[in-house]
């Protein structure tokens, strides 16, 4: 396994949109999910390393008739793509918590900040969910003027204050052109808007087979990102290099914060999350909580950031696909530790993801607080 910190920045607009229902097309998500960089990192490959192939067993004649590694990866996906947040002055937003609260009146620095009975480890090993109280005040004792902002980008100032993130936008108009008469398609008066040239997200891409090695993907590249690219639209800039310190450092930091929390252990989730289970009588149904797998745990009550959509796009069928509810970012999930679990097994599993589809950069999470003694 292999680790690799990616930073991407924006070159051109980036429009990344769900559907488009209007001649308005808008960025529609503040984070890059995995899926939407994974697909841009194999498409980008694959022109330009691979045109023809001559069968679905994926041999192609720029590979001199071998396996190609690239469709290889495309049925047996090794790489996992975690999502990429937005990097503000070097630091990387995180998504908030349900128990960060923001006051409508406040203008200071004081605006944003996080519930006082969930600061402090001691306070996190009492924690009962079914006992919480929303803050009625804010520091500026200002009453009843309080809003949770679950599920929003937010990040940490260097006084130690805590800040809404919030994209630049760039906007561009374009119009369709009958390509028979030269002139003006009438009712093709289009509208782009992105996010602006110059921002930058972090994230990470794990490699459990030396695959990045073996196709030479590694290092300064450019990938093409969300709708129109052939239009100058979604040129955006990769970095990825190694990390060969992270595991290591990883495993520290959540032993200290095990330690703390005394048999329990807490789940932020940075992607949309869910768990499918069959039954004869309803069939495939989702359910928004992360499924454990092998880890000693039992989960007790989440608490979610909200619900969202998640589905994808057949290029096969051109068709959308089933829609899945899941749990949205910032979630967390409280767990109880049943016996002795291994400190490299859950970095392992925060790397790897929870199934299913953390390969394409769903049911990732990490442990709560992801830096000692930092609780947002």
């Amino acid at each position: 396994m292999k680790i690799y910190d990616v930073e991407l920045e924006v070159k051109t607009p980036t429009v990344i949109t769900k559907t488009q229902v209007t001649n308005i097309l808008r960025c529609e998500t503040d984070i890059i999910n995995g899926s939407t960089i994974r697909g841009a990192f194999i498409s980008t490959l694959m022109r330009n390393n691979c045109y023809k192939y001559i069968d679905v067993m994926g041999k192609c004649d720029k590979c001199d008739n071998k396996d190609c590694l690239i469709r290889f990866e495309i049925k047996n996906p090794k790489l996992v793509f975690h999502p990429f947040y937005p990097v503000f002055n070097e630091a990387v937003t995180k998504p908030s918590h349900p128990f960060t609260y923001e006051c409508k009146l406040c203008e200071g620095p004081n605006k944003i900040f996080i519930a006082k009975s969930f600061q402090g480890y001691d306070k996190l090993r009492k924690f009962d969910i079914k006992q919480f109280v929303n803050p009625k005040k804010c520091k500026e004792e200002h009453y009843h003027t309080l809003k949770s902002i679950a599920a929003s980008l937010i990040y940490k100032t260097r006084d130690g204050f805590y800040r809404k993130f919030r994209h630049q936008h760039s906007l561009l108009d374009a119009t369709g052109i009958n390509r028979y008469l030269g002139s003006v398609e009438i009712g093709m008066l289009y509208s782009y808007v992105g996010i602006a040239p110059g921002t930058k997200f972090r994230g990470k891409i794990v490699d459990k087979a030396d695959v990045l090695r073996e196709l030479k993907a590694y290092g300064k590249m450019k990938i093409y990102v969300g709708r129109g690219f052939s239009r100058g639209l979604g040129h955006v800039e990769v970095d990825i290099k190694e990390n060969k310190e992270y595991f290591d450092k990883r495993c520290e930091e959540v032993s200290k914060v095990l330690d703390e929390l005394e048999g329990k252990i807490i789940f932020r989730s940075l992607s949309p999350v869910f768990n499918l289970s069959y039954k004869e009588e309803t069939g495939i149904t989702s359910l928004p909580i992360p499924n454990p797998g092998n880890l000693p745990i039992t989960q007790t009550l989440p608490c979610l950031s909200g619900l969202v959509e998640v589905s994808g796009y057949s290029i096969k069928t051109n068709m959308p696909k089933v829609k899945i509810k899941a749990a949205d970012i910032g979630s967390l999930f409280f767990c109880k530790i049943k016996e002795k679990i291994e400190i490299d097994e859950i970095v392992q599993r925060e790397l790897f993801g929870f199934e299913p589809f953390s390969i394409i950069g769903l049911n990732i999470l990490e442990v709560y607080p992801s830096e000692y003694g930092d609780f947002y």
